[in-house]
């Protein structure tokens, strides 16, 4: 049986459709913000990287709210965001504390005399926990620093306790 383009383009419609409706509603978040343009390069001072911290939780925040059409949980502590850093003659990577709007000031000086790397997020739907990583450098050193951060930060984060 040969199939036309059109059915093919139907079928495969028709299989992501199927694919994203039996995701979780934190692969679903998680989908959402790891899509579109890859970000732009750049060096960010300690208070642009803060700035980039309140700006992916609000984002976050609003993807929760958007895929559970506001039903579902909605506590700052289904998710967050820290700051990964590394020192300025590169032989030590380490993590902010989770973004938290009224503690913008210490995680300023956190990251003092640090270069910010990128952003790692977590989310918890209670049942699954999803991680992500957002480089503000693009490499390929920064990504693997970014993805050797991502085990620590889980922990940093605390969601796996919200995990049954």
């Amino acid at each position: 049986m040969v199939l036309s383009e059109k059915e093919r383009k139907e079928r495969r419609v028709a299989g992501m459709q199927r694919d994203a409706e039996q995701l979780s509603m934190a692969k679903k978040v998680q989908r959402t913000l790891m899509s579109g343009r890859p970000p732009v390069s750049e060096l960010k001072t300690p208070n642009g990287a803060v700035n980039a911290a309140k700006t992916w939780h609000r984002r976050i925040e609003s993807e929760i709210e958007d895929v559970m059409h506001g039903q579902g949980p909605k506590r700052a502590d289904y998710f967050g965001v820290v700051i990964v850093y590394v020192s300025p003659d590169l032989s030590c990577l380490g993590l902010s504390s989770p973004y938290a709007s009224r503690e913008e000031s210490q995680i300023e000086r956190e990251l003092k005399d640090n270069l910010a790397i990128g952003l790692i997020f977590g989310i918890s739907d209670g049942q699954e926990l999803v991680m992500g990583k957002r480089p503000f450098l693009v490499t390929k050193q920064t990504d693997e620093w970014l993805q050797e951060m991502v085990l620590a930060a889980k922990s940093q984060l605390e969601l796996d306790r919200l995990e049954r």
